[in-house]
């Protein structure tokens, strides 16, 4: 598997096409690149730009980027809300849990000062994290916050696709098709023609290929949107 080539300076700080890394013409934002200050260590943001064509498409990929996914293993069922009222719901669950003291004045900082930037650094790749808390004799629980709806990137272009039969021709021959459940549309060629394929199999590959197209330009040192 080939691995995206590492972002330049130039890209990073906005100043180069976060897509094809040319620095002429028309640069518009195109959300943030994360880059690691260590393995496994906080992420650092960057708002980065590219061209409207480089970008185009990207914006119908991920959807609800404002919202965050969050849970408190047996304090917080699983809940969606947006970024700072999902923030809250976390705080308002681990707030009176008997935590040792510096995990509680940390929790405080990241959870009830009112500010996301905190959390938005902590958050790896995919837009995760997970927060093991110590609560002394009660045991132990992890706090988890995902951005959007809990999906990675590749899952969630995977459901936007669905496989389908087409009517047999007038000749008695079936074809097979992808439906893009964004638009209702039937998924068309270069040529604006319905992509057929001969066997549910062929529609399935296509179908599974655009998932890993997703999936790696989400990898590390790829653009986090």
């Amino acid at each position: 598997m080939t691995t995206p080539a590492p972002l330049t300076s130039a890209q990073l700080h906005g100043l180069a096409c976060i897509r094809c890394g040319g620095q002429d013409g028309e640069l518009a934002p195109a959300g943030h690149a994360y880059t690691p200050s260590a393995p496994g260590r906080i992420l650092y943001g960057w708002a980065v730009v590219g061209h409207p064509d480089c970008l185009r498409g990207d914006d119908d990929v991920e959807t609800n980027p404002g919202d965050l996914r969050v849970a408190v293993d047996g304090y917080l069922e699983p809940a969606t809300a947006p970024f700072t009222a999902a923030l809250t719901l976390v705080w308002q669950a681990v707030r009176d849990l008997p935590m040792v003291d510096y995990q509680g004045r940390y929790m405080h900082r990241l959870l009830g000062s009112g500010s996301t930037l905190a959390v938005e650094q902590l958050l790896d790749e995919r837009g995760a994290v997970e927060l093991p808390l110590d609560l002394g004799a009660a045991g132990t629980t992890t706090v988890r916050i995902q951005r959007g709806d809990g999906l990675t990137r590749a899952q969630r272009t995977l459901a936007r696709y669905t496989v389908e039969q087409l009517p047999p021709s007038p000749r008695g021959v079936s074809h097979w098709a992808v439906r893009d459940t964004q638009t209702g549309e039937l998924v068309r060629d270069d040529d604006g023609e319905v992509r057929r394929f001969s066997t549910e199999s062929g529609a399935s590959e296509w179908r599974q290929r655009q998932g890993y197209l997703a999936g790696y330009r989400s990898m590390p040192g790829g653009v986090a949107r």
